[in-house]
């Protein structure tokens, strides 16, 4: 038995044309989209890999694409994503990763490489044991999701029945923490980078950010 070690976890799918980061089509083209989808991956890795609380972990999809990210990614643990809506995919991958001893678990996406550390920091400071800890963080976003969530253990009922990809989504999903009696801590309101209008933000932001803010992304706008 191995010991046991918080996770972040990233919520990953392989850049494609035409299949990721649509919404920036148009003024973008479908590849430069996948380029943006990628470089944000990569920039989102170096971010919490910097933030130094958490081994980080991909959760990567589809199946076929597990080759791609252990040549990106070398060394990092990888636990694949099932077929399913969010929730599902969520909840499995939280289940690999409590299998796999990481304790506690913190997902985020690749939509916002530039999420200060201090709030990842802050996330697992709320999971922190004893009766001060939290059972679960949750990071809003403006569009009415979440850029973060985490556990300190099993909690399959927070994922179902919630209308994903609406901005319902936070909402609900604190209805049904309460309805759990759940300890929840809720972190600052964060963006996703969805929109040329996300991506025009960015772009304000790293013009007097650090260089080392998002590298990748910096190069490509």
């Amino acid at each position: 038995m191995g010991s046991i070690r918080q996770a972040v976890i990233v919520m990953a799918k392989r850049p494609q044309a035409g299949q990721t980061k649509t919404r920036l089509c148009p003024p973008f083209t479908p590849e430069q989209a996948a380029l943006l989808a990628e470089v944000f991956l990569r920039d989102t890795v170096t971010n919490l890999q910097r933030a130094d609380c958490a081994e980080v972990v991909l959760a990567y999809t589809p199946l076929e694409a597990e080759d791609w990210f252990a040549a990106q990614f070398p060394g990092l643990a990888r636990i694949s994503q099932p077929d399913g809506d969010l929730g599902t995919r969520m909840n499995a991958v939280l289940e690999a990763a409590w299998r796999l001893r990481y304790q506690p678990c913190v997902l985020v996406g690749a939509d916002s490489p530039d999420l200060p550390a201090e709030t990842l920091r802050a996330a697992f400071d709320a999971l922190r044991p004893g009766p001060e800890g939290s059972d679960l963080v949750l990071g809003p976003a403006e569009d009415g999701g979440y850029y973060l969530l985490g556990l300190k253990g099993r909690q399959p009922s927070l994922f179902e029945s919630i209308a994903w990809s609406t901005e319902h989504v936070f909402a609900q999903t604190l209805e049904r923490a309460h309805a759990l009696n759940l300890r929840v801590r809720q972190l600052p309101l964060w963006y996703d980078l969805d929109t040329p209008a996300d991506l025009d933000r960015l772009r304000a932001r790293l013009a007097t950010a650090p260089p080392e803010t998002c590298p990748a992304t910096r190069r490509i706008i």
